[in-house]
């Protein structure tokens, strides 16, 4: 490659470069993320339409596809001796990669909380309240459960991935309707991530918003999980980034659908939010309540213990590190943490009742 050529080419990548980094630093400012939202929203629904189109996971796909047209990209260069000629679509990549991420997800991490757009709060509440609000928690977990079909081992019955995927979307049309929360105009489909599920689970990664394609997956887990994965990972999708809100949508979604296997995966969800955030204040409490549960429920929890602990590995301690930098990078200071606030929105949820 003539060296002009290519001294132009690594100049206009890294101008490339440097203007992404300035429009990643200016959306760190309420008011450029303020603009930057309705765009995303157009950007991101447009892209859901697209690749909803495909049934399967494109994440599976371009994620592995990626990585390695890169190394390739490098190696065939070094080969050929010509040190610099792989740095323009190098450069250029990353500076893809980092302006999908701010645009499509890291925007919104500058905006306030998206559940302010609904009747309930962000409080700190005693420990009293919140033992009050798990044992109402607990009496619609237990009746959620009296409702839907189990196997001759207990194991429930649910409909195929797919089928309660799109009962999730619906939960969101009815909340959508309801809140003034997001500025999506179009639901794409959540995917299963494929040949990826399996490695996300030794990551302790149960669904991941793929940003780069604006496309959320869902890994591996027990079946009376995934639906509320599903509508976690499609709050995503609407711009709701914060993962304790991320999770409270989850669970108004899955009720607001209106279907019972959804409703029993959201209150299961919620209950091991609740209980956990007791357990860390009054252990012998928080057991007392975990009794109080039908038999049913306490063998899916255990189920969802034994999952967990089939990938319980070094890869996961490095994918918690890795998930709870990310989330101090994105503003939550408190880490993984973050997680344990859904319970003041429950709290809220409840007491509104």
């Amino acid at each position: 490659m003539n060296n002009k050529r290519l001294k132009k080419q690594i100049v206009t990548s890294l101008i490339v470069l440097a203007l992404t980094l300035i429009f990643g630093y200016a959306c760190r400012f309420e008011v450029v993320a303020r603009m930057v939202r309705p765009l995303s929203a157009i950007a991101t629904s447009g892209l859901n339409c697209i690749i909803s189109i495909v049934p399967f996971s494109l994440m599976q796909i371009v994620l592995p596809a990626f990585f390695a047209g890169i190394i390739i990209h490098i190696v065939r260069h070094l080969v050929k001796k010509q040190w610099l000629a792989w740095l323009p679509k190098t450069i250029l990549s990353i500076s893809y990669i980092i302006f999908a991420y701010v645009f499509f997800y890291n925007y919104g991490f500058s905006l306030p909380y998206a559940s302010e757009a609904l009747p309930y709060s962000i409080e700190k509440h005693s420990v009293d309240t919140l033992i009050e609000v798990t044992e109402m928690l607990i009496d619609d977990l237990n009746d959620a459960n009296r409702k839907i079909e189990r196997e001759e081992n207990g194991e429930a019955i649910f409909d195929d991935f797919r089928t309660n995927a799109n009962k999730v979307n619906e939960g969101y049309r009815n909340l959508m309707a309801k809140y003034d929360f997001t500025d999506a105009w179009y639901l794409g489909k959540v995917k299963h991530a494929g040949i990826l599920a399996e490695p996300m689970a030794y990551l302790d990664i149960n669904g991941i918003f793929f940003p780069f394609l604006a496309e959320a997956n869902v890994g591996s887990t027990i079946t009376t999980n995934y639906p509320f994965i599903t509508a976690h990972e499609q709050a995503h999708t609407l711009g709701v980034v914060r993962e304790n809100e991320a999770n409270f949508f989850a669970f108004l979604a899955c009720l607001e659908a209106g279907d019972d296997q959804l409703a029993y995966s959201a209150y299961m969800m919620a209950y091991v939010y609740a209980n956990n955030a007791i357990y860390r204040e009054n252990p012998e409490k928080g057991y007392e309540l975990l009794m109080t549960l039908d038999k049913d429920v306490l063998d899916d929890i255990n189920r969802l213990n034994e999952h967990a602990k089939k990938y319980d590995t070094p890869a996961k301690e490095v994918g918690e590190k890795v998930n709870d930098t990310m989330l101090k990078v994105n503003g939550q200071e408190d880490g993984i943490k973050t997680y344990g606030y859904m319970t003041d929105l429950l709290i809220s949820y409840y007491l509104s009742k």
